[in-house]
């Protein structure tokens, strides 16, 4: 990333706290020290000014009136700053009609004719979408303390038990607390690798399952992949979390999975709450809120089935061994005053969902996508099982950053130096800042083993009558944009296997 890229990106963030979110932040030491550092050359200047006009009146830096002349006097050239671009809007439903059916693939035209910074209203709602590398670290990294808590929704609040889980629960003591007993107790290094065994077996028996249903079968099979690694996902994180898979009327494990996914897609829904507040009884119209309570009520439920069958532990936290489920360690932490909260059941039935979205709907959507990108380039396939195996496929698209961004092309990664872990300024699939997923190693032990044995054990192809440019590619708007259409392939046992 050059400098002046980096340059445009903090100074676009920089205008955007100032001049858009005046009410929000005000000119605090470490948001004006990030500023002066790109200014080296008139910044004795700026600081004497400043110094001296807060030795007047500190609410004197407040003003973005006195801001403005500020910047005016020693920002590059002679044109005035701006504000984000934003285009033009409809009444009542703002920008709405510009995101069609496909809001992601929408919101990438928009940024290659907008720039890397867009001022959309969703309503009256203004929404800021930032859409380049160097851009997005500005606001999670340099910039976090500024845009420390994510959006609330009002599916998030119903399905999340008022927000009180890790991922959308406002920043603070909370939080942090939350996310240290996650990542301990459950998403450590030496607690992924203590999964391994549940890996295996589980995985085993996704290779042992797809072979019968070739030999069952005299000519080419095909199967619905797409439902089979939903499944595996949910089936894992089930043993992690709860200790078990749970079994009832049809396949519970396979119903979890199915709600988790929608979970998913409600909290990353449009609502009419949530944007247009006066027409929130379209909620109700749409069949929007009734999704909602549905998929709340058989969540909850469940959640419920799981926590009665807990009994709280009566040894010591000491003793707990790596074969513990999650639910067991959190009561039995919680009974010994070790978790620095005192969690309601609600709050627990939160955190669990958590684990079940975050852990099941992102690996079983990356290992469908890969498949389905591996399927329609055989030449990629074959260059991926004689590499087995380097890093999970890269959803970043700026062309600024990649070449041939749109392209599939896993070999872009190898040798390279480029981790998964937020470090680089180009590449980062977990996210950035405080706010990184901090289920990075679980999911990449999971999508490793199970894509390495799939391309190890069968070799894929599309089914009859389905081609490459055929193949239905279409993708759902969700938190996780998983495919629209189930992905359904044929697998061929491979004679080395």
């Amino acid at each position: 990333m050059s400098q002046t890229s980096r340059y445009r990106a903090k100074l676009a963030v920089f205008l955007l706290l100032y001049y858009e979110l005046p009410g929000q932040l005000l000119l605090t030491p470490s948001v004006l020290s990030s500023f002066l550092q790109h200014f080296e050359r008139h910044r004795p200047k700026m600081e004497n000014l400043l110094r001296n006009l807060y030795a007047m009146d500190p609410l004197l830096l407040a003003c973005p009136l006195l801001i403005s002349l500020v910047l005016l006097l020693f920002l590059p050239g002679k044109s005035r700053p701006r504000a984000p671009p934003s285009p033009p809007r409809l009444p009542v439903i703002g920008n709405l009609h510009q995101l069609t059916t496909r809001p992601n693939h929408a919101l990438q035209v928009l940024a290659r004719k907008y720039g890397p910074l867009i001022k959309l209203h969703i309503g009256p709602a203004p929404v800021y979408v930032v859409s380049s590398a160097e851009m997005a670290r500005e606001v999670t990294v340099t910039q976090e303390s500024s845009f420390p808590a994510r959006p609330k929704s009002w599916a998030a609040d119903v399905l999340f038990s008022g927000g009180t889980d890790l991922i959308f629960s406002s920043y603070g003591h909370y939080w942090r607390q939350t996310r240290k007993l996650c990542v301990n107790e459950l998403l450590s290094v030496r607690r992924v690798q203590s999964f391994q065994y549940i890996r295996e077996e589980e995985v085993g028996k996704l290779v042992a399952k797809i072979r019968l249903s070739c030999a069952e079968e005299a000519d080419r099979v095909e199967i619905n992949l797409g439902h089979l690694l939903l499944k595996l996902a949910n089936d894992i994180v089930s043993r992690a979390v709860l200790g078990q898979k749970y079994t009832g009327e049809g396949d519970a494990s396979e119903i979890m999975g199915a709600l988790s996914r929608k979970a998913s897609e409600l909290t990353g829904a449009f609502s009419f709450r949530d944007f247009v507040p006066a027409l929130s009884w379209l909620d109700s119209v749409t069949g929007f809120a009734g999704r909602v309570a549905k998929t709340s009520g058989a969540l909850d439920a469940f959640l419920n089935q799981v926590i009665d069958e807990h009994e709280i532990p009566s040894g010591n936290a000491d003793d707990l061994d790596d074969r513990k489920d999650f639910v067991d360690i959190i009561f039995q932490l919680q009974k010994e005053d070790r978790i620095g909260l005192d969690l309601t059941l609600d709050n627990v039935k939160a955190i669990l969902l958590d684990m079940f979205v975050a852990g099941t709907d992102t690996s079983a959507s990356t290992m469908e996508w890969m498949m389905a990108e591996l399927v329609r380039k055989p030449s990629a396939m074959k260059r991926m099982v004689a590499h087995l195996f380097n890093h999970s496929i890269i959803t970043h698209r700026d062309p600024e950053t990649w070449d041939r961004p749109s392209e599939f092309l896993p070999e872009r990664f190898l040798n390279s130096s480029l981790g998964y872990k937020g470090q680089d300024s180009e590449y980062f699939p977990f996210g950035l800042g405080r706010r990184i997923c901090p289920g990075a190693q679980f999911a990449a032990a999971e999508v490793e083993y199970a894509m390495a044995n799939l391309l190890c054990w069968f070799d894929w192809r599309l089914p009859e009558g389905t081609t490459a440019e055929t193949l239905d590619m279409s993708d759902t708007f969700a938190q996780v944009p998983s495919k629209k259409i189930p992905l359904r392939l044929v697998p061929v046992p491979r004679t080395n296997g």
